[in-house]
This record gives structure tokens, C-alpha cells and sequence, in this order.
């Protein structure tokens, strides 16, 4: 769970906070665009450049290794947001952040029977010369999800040449997107624990997808991703990464 000193950004109906004062003016649901460039949040910077900089003189590291990644400072924030914001100012959120020095999020989404509990999620990890590591890819549309992997050969061949592939439909498209009943999670959490026997040694799901899906999806998501036993705690300790199917969760930008 995130510290006491951890920043917060609430995301609200009309503005964007950060420690409870507000930053940045929102416009249907989304960042001014006039104060948006390239995803980058001008006011937003500006407020968390400083922020930033104090997390990297007193972050922790990160002490599990992985293929591709080795130990890492991680400078936390949190991010607390309403089910229903959608992915794209998601990103220029996050994108912003990452522009101002963090490199871990915690992010929890309010609304009715909001328990709080925060999802560790990372920016997508760039290794610099070496490999990425190997990981579980899902895209979330409006057509359902799409899960594939780098490393797995499947049953269905990808156009990318990445692996196993699987496209999940949603159970009742007619419904709107921030109904759970929409979308089949009872057949992703079957794929990505197909993808988790068949390598136990990925630890890695990046999640992504298209610009009006809803967080509470995306929650929902990561979530399955996780797994029931993962607790909601840093995915720091062998002990803790034992206990989810992918215990380092990421979110990013692109087409899918």
C-alpha cells in the first residue's frame, strides 16, 4: 500500500488535484486540450516536476529482478479516479507524471462500494539495449479483448508474430462500456491463466486500449491480470510475486 508521504492526483467531475488543489480544468471528461500537448499536461508538469524530483532523493528499490529488468528506485504516486474516466486522459495523466520523474503508480477508482483498495502499476519498461521482458499483452475495444504473448506459441496464429493469440468477445455488446456485464472476464481470466501454465517464469502483463474505454474496465482488468491471490501490497519480495499470476502490471498507449 502506498506510504503517507505518497502524492495524490484526484481525478473529480470538474478538475484535476493534485494533494487536493486543483491544477488543471477538465472539459468533457477530459484535460483542457488547449493546456495538452503530445499527451504532456502543461500545469500538471509543473506541479509534479518538484514533486518528482524530492521522490528521487528518498525512493525505495525494487528488489525483484527479472528477465531484461534488474533492481529499481520507484517514485511513487497516487492515482484516484472516477470509473468512468476514459482511457485517454488516463494516459496523459500517467504519461505526465512519468514526464516528471515517478515510475509507479497507485491507482484506485472511486464509486459506489469504493473499498480503496490500490493497484501497483508501472509505466512500460524500457530496458535500453536489451530485450523487454517477456510479457502478456491486452488490448481492451469495443470488440472485447485481445491477449497474446511473446513467448507462447498458441492455437491461433498473430499477424505479429508474437505468439499465441486469443480474441475474447464481449457476452452482451449492447450494454454500455462501463458495464461489467458487457465484457467476458470469466474467459480472459481463462486465457491468461492458459498463458501463466503453459510459462510460469512471465511475470510481466501490459494492458492498453482504445481512448473511450472506461478505468473501471481497465480495473477489472488488471485485476484478473494480478490474480485472486495477489495482495495489494508492493510486488517487491519473492514471496509476493509467488502469490499473483503477473504481479508487474503496466499500462500503455497504442493501437492494438
Amino acid at each position: 500500500m502506498p506510504g503517507p508521504n505518497v502524492h495524490t492526483i484526484t481525478v473529480g467531475s470538474t478538475d484535476v488535484c493534485v494533494d487536493g488543489r486543483s491544477v488543471v480544468r477538465l472539459v468533457n471528461g477530459h484535460p483542457d486540450p488547449a493546456l495538452v500537448e503530445r499527451h504532456l499536461i502543461g500545469p500538471l508538469e509543473d506541479v509534479l516536476a518538484p514533486m518528482g524530483e524530492a521522490a528521487a532523493a528518498s525512493s525505495i528499490i525494487r528488489g525483484v529482478a527479472r528477465p531484461g529488468v534488474g533492481p529499481r528506485p520507484l517514485y511513487s504516486l497516487k492515482l484516484v479516479a472516477p470509473a468512468e474516466l476514459e482511457f485517454a486522459p488516463l494516459i496523459d495523466i500517467l504519461y505526465t507524471s512519468g514526464r516528471a520523474g515517478f515510475t509507479h503508480y497507485f491507482l484506485a477508482v472511486t464509486g459506489p462500494g469504493d473499498t480503496r483498495r490500490f493497484l501497483e502499476v508501472d509505466p512500460p519498461v524500457f530496458t535500453m539495449g536489451q530485450p523487454p521482458p517477456p510479457s502478456v499483452k491486452i488490448f481492451v475495444s469495443t470488440d472485447g479483448f485481445r491477449v497474446w504473448s511473446r513467448t507462447q506459441a498458441g492455437l491461433e496464429p498473430t499477424e505479429h508474430g508474437h505468439g499465441f493469440q486469443k480474441t475474447i468477445a464481449p457476452r452482451r455488446g449492447e450494454l454500455p462500456l462501463g458495464d461489467r456485464e458487457r465484457w467476458d472476464l470469466p474467459a480472459l481470466d481463462q486465457a491468461l491463466e492458459q498463458l501463466k501454465r503453459a510459462d510460469p517464469e512471465v511475470v510481466d502483463a501490459v494492458v492498453s486500449g482504445e481512448h473511450e474505454i472506461p478505468l473501471s474496465v481497465f480495473v477489472d482488468v488488471l485485476n484478473r491480470a494480478a490474480g485472486d491471490g495477489c495482495p495489494a501490497d508492493f510486488a517487491s519480495r519473492d514471496d509476493t510475486v509467488k502469490k499473483c499470476r503477473f504481479p508487474f502490471l503496466s499500462i500503455e498507449a497504442g493501437a492494438g
